[in-house]
C-alpha cells in the first residue's frame, strides 16, 4: 500500500499537489467525524452535557485565581501584591447592633411550664443607652490559639475566630515575640492569614487535602489550654474519621478524633509524610458526638493566599517519617497567638429589671409595676453583636440555667457573619439533693437563692447542702429563611448534660427556640423557646417541660401602650367631692378617688376665718343627797 507520507524521501522535497490536497481532504474528513462524535455523546450521555470538561476547569480556575488576586472593595492600605489588605467574605456586612442615645428598649420576659406546681416567672427588662458607644476596649493580652509559618517572610495561617475583633494580635515564634497584622481571612472557611515583619523563617510543608484518605494517622500541633497546661508545644495523635460537606457551602471538613481542645484552634493538622493537611478549627461536644474535632483541608487556604496575592514554595513528599522527626521539623514554624482589646462598638447601657404583675393578657401588667418603687438602675456593657462585655451581675439569675433577666433579651449574633456557628463551655453546676416528694427542687431552689428562705413561723430555713457537679454546654445557632429580608430568624440549640454519668447524666438540659433580631431597629424582637428539664436521681427520672417566651416594645409602644393605660385607669377611675361649711366661716371642699391604684384623699380650705363668740363655761352646784338608812353620814 502506498503511504500518503514517504518518511524515505529527501527532507527537502515536496508533495505533490493531488496527493497534498487529498491529505486535507481526508483530514478535515476526520476532524468533522470527530467533532460530530463529541457532540453526539455530550449530549447523549446523561448528565455529561451539565459539566464542563478538564479544559473549562482550568479556564475556570484560572479566571477565578485573576480575579481573586484584584484588590478587594474593602482592602486597605497602600500599593499592590503582598501589602494590599484583603478581606474575602467583608466581616463589616455582618449584622450588628445599632442603638442610639436616649433610647429605651423595653422587654418582657415569660418563663412557663404546663408541669403542675411550677409557677409562671414574670419579669421585665429596660435597657437605657447611656453615653454614646465606645469604639472598642483595651483588655490584657490573652491567650487565643494557634498558628503556622507558610512562608520565610512571616506570613501565618490560623483561624479566623482566633483573631476576630481583636485590637492587636502577638505572634510568639521560637520564644521571641512579633506584632502581627491580619492582611486576609475567610470568615466561611474561618480561616486568617497574618503577617509579620521578619524574614528567614521556618516554614511549615503543605500538603494536599483533596488526597486525605479514611483511618490515615494525622497529629494536631497546638498550645492547648495553656492557662493550664503551659505554652509549650503539644503533639496529640489520632486519625481521619471522616470527611464531610460544611452546611451553607462552607467546603468539605476534615473529622478527626485526635484530641483538640481550647486552644488547638488555628494549628496545623499533620499526616505521617509531615505535611499540613488541615487546620483545627474546632470540635463537637465531647459527650454529645464522642470527641468529633473539625478541620478546615489545607487546600481552602491555599485559596486564600492566592487571593491574597501570596506565592508559597512548594515541597515534595519524602515518604512516611516517624513523629519526633515531624515535631522536629514543625516545631521552629510553629506560633502561639495573644490578642489584646475587642474591636468594634461597644454599648453602655443602665437596666431596670421589674417583677411582672397581673394576669395574662392584661395591658397594664407592663406597666403596673412603674406605679410602684422604682427599682435601681445596674449597668452593663454590650458588644455590637451581642455579646456581654461587663454586666452587674447582682441581679436575678432565672431557673434552668437561663441565666441573668439582663441578658436573656440579647440575641447574639456571629460577628464573622457565618450561617451557623456555635460555643461550648465546660461549668460547674451546684445542685441541691432533692427532697423525698420533689425531685425537682435541686432546681428551683436556684430561683429562691435570692430570696429570704423564711418558714410561716418566722424562723430562717437553712439552705441544703449544695452538690458539685461538672457539666458541658453546648450551644449551636443557626440563621433560618426569613422572607422579611430586613429581619433575621436565627435558631437556638441549647444542650447541657452533667458529666457525673455518660449514658444517664442526673441533670440534662435540651431545647429550641428562634429569635428575631430586626437590622433596621437594630436590636432583637424577642422570640420563643421551648425545651425540657431531665432530672435523673434515686432510680427516677422527672421532667420538666419549659416555654420561654420574650416579648419588645419600642419607646414608642411603651408611650402609647401607657397612653392606654392612662385611659383605662381613668375609666376605671371614680371621684367623689363633698363640700362642708365650717363654723369660722370658711369652707373645705375634699375630693376621694377610688382606682385600681388605691384610694387618694385631697382636700382644701377657702374662704376668711371670723371670730368666733366663746363659750361661756356653766357652773354646777353639787346636791346634797340623804344617806339611805343604815348607811354612815360621812
Amino acid at each position: 500500500m502506498n503511504s500518503t507520507f514517504d518518511d524515505s524521501r529527501h527532507p527537502s522535497e515536496e508533495p505533490s499537489s493531488s496527493s497534498f490536497a487529498f491529505v486535507k481532504i481526508v483530514i478535515a474528513c476526520l476532524i468533522c467525524v470527530a467533532l460530530g462524535v463529541g457532540l453526539a455523546l455530550r449530549f447523549l450521555v446523561p448528565g455529561e452535557g451539565l459539566l464542563p470538561d478538564a479544559s473549562d476547569q482550568q479556564v475556570a480556575a484560572n479566571d477565578a485565581k485573576s480575579e481573586a488576586s484584584k484588590p478587594s472593595a474593602s482592602g486597605a492600605g497602600s500599593g499592590g501584591g503582598n501589602n494590599e489588605i484583603i478581606i474575602v467574605g467583608d466581616v463589616s456586612k455582618a449584622p450588628a447592633y445599632q442603638m442610639v442615645v436616649g433610647d429605651e428598649h423595653t422587654y418582657r420576659i415569660t418563663v412557663s411550664s404546663s408541669r403542675l406546681g411550677i409557677p409562671v416567672i414574670k419579669r421585665e427588662c429596660v435597657y437605657r443607652v447611656m453615653n454614646g458607644t465606645k469604639e472598642g476596649r483595651k483588655t490584657a493580652p490573652t491567650p487565643s490559639g494557634t498558628g503556622f509559618v507558610v512562608t520565610s517572610d512571616g506570613y501565618i495561617a490560623t483561624c479566623a475566630h482566633v483573631v476576630a475583633r481583636s485590637t492587636n494580635v502577638n505572634v510568639v515564634i521560637n520564644g521571641k515575640t512579633w506584632p502581627a497584622r491580619i492582611v486576609a481571612q475567610n470568615a466561611q472557611a474561618d480561616l486568617a492569614l497574618l503577617k509579620v515583619d521578619g524574614s528567614g523563617f521556618a516554614v511549615a510543608p503543605l500538603g494536599n487535602s483533596d488526597k486525605v484518605e479514611l483511618a490515615e494517622t494525622v497529629r494536631a500541633f497546638g498550645y492547648p489550654l495553656s492557662t493550664v497546661l503551659g505554652t509549650d508545644l503539644k503533639v496529640s495523635t489520632g486519625s481521619v474519621s471522616g470527611i464531610s460537606i460544611a452546611p451553607k457551602g462552607g467546603g468539605r471538613q476534615i473529622q478527626t478524633d485526635a484530641p483538640i481542645n481550647p486552644g488547638n484552634s488555628g494549628g496545623p493538622l499533620v499526616n505521617g509524610a509531615g505535611q499540613v493537611i488541615g487546620i483545627a478549627s474546632s470540635k463537637l461536644s465531647t459527650r454529645l458526638a464522642s470527641s468529633v474535632g473539625l478541620a478546615v483541608p489545607i487546600n481552602e487556604l491555599r485559596t486564600l493566599l492566592n487571593a491574597a496575592n501570596v506565592n508559597i514554595a512548594e515541597t515534595k513528599s519524602s515518604g512516611s517519617i516517624s513523629g519526633p522527626e515531624i515535631a522536629r521539623t514543625l516545631q521552629p514554624a510553629m506560633a502561639f497567638i495573644e490578642v489584646n482589646g475587642v474591636s468594634g462598638k461597644v454599648f453602655d447601657l443602665n437596666y431596670r429589671v421589674t417583677e411582672g404583675a397581673g394576669q395574662p393578657n392584661d395591658p397594664m401588667q407592663m406597666f403596673r409595676s412603674q406605679f410602684l418603687a422604682r427599682p435601681s438602675e445596674k449597668q452593663m456593657l454590650v458588644g455590637q453583636f451581642g455579646d456581654v462585655v461587663k454586666d452587674a451581675v447582682t441581679v436575678e439569675e432565672l431557673p434552668f440555667m437561663l441565666g441573668p433577666v439582663s441578658q436573656l433579651s440579647l440575641t447574639p449574633l456571629d460577628y464573622l457573619g457565618r450561617s451557623q456557628w456555635s460555643t461550648e463551655r465546660d461549668i460547674v453546676l451546684q445542685l441541691a439533693p432533692p427532697g423525698p416528694t420533689n425531685l425537682l427542687s435541686a432546681i428551683l431552689e436556684q430561683h429562691q437563692q435570692h430570696r429570704q428562705s423564711m418558714s410561716p413561723f418566722g424562723q430562717r430555713r437553712e439552705p441544703p447542702a449544695m452538690k458539685m457537679v461538672p457539666a458541658e454546654e453546648v450551644v449551636q445557632f443557626g440563621k433560618v429563611d426569613n422572607p422579611d429580608s430586613s429581619k433575621i430568624t436565627i435558631r437556638k440549640t441549647y444542650a447541657l448534660r452533667s458529666l457525673d454519668d455518660e449514658q444517664n447524666p442526673e441533670l440534662e438540659i435540651t431545647g429550641t427556640g428562634d429569635f428575631i433580631f430586626d437590622t433596621n431597629v437594630g436590636v432583637p424582637m424577642g422570640g420563643e423557646y421551648s425545651g425540657e428539664v431531665k432530672r435523673r436521681t434515686a432510680g427516677r427520672t422527672d421532667v420538666i417541660p419549659l416555654k420561654v417566651k420574650i416579648e419588645y416594645f419600642s419607646k414608642a409602644a411603651v408611650a402609647e401602650a401607657k397612653r392606654k393605660a392612662d385611659e383605662e385607669l381613668a375609666r376605671q377611675t371614680t371621684t367623689t367631692t363633698t363640700t362642708t361649711e365650717n363654723p369660722d366661716g370658711t369652707t373645705t371642699t375634699t375630693t376621694v378617688s377610688k382606682s385600681p391604684k388605691g384610694t387618694r384623699t385631697q382636700s382644701y380650705t377657702t374662704g376668711t376665718k371670723r371670730p368666733v363668740n366663746p363659750t361661756v363655761p356653766r357652773t354646777v352646784t353639787p346636791k346634797s343627797v340623804a344617806p339611805k338608812s343604815g348607811e354612815p353620814n360621812e
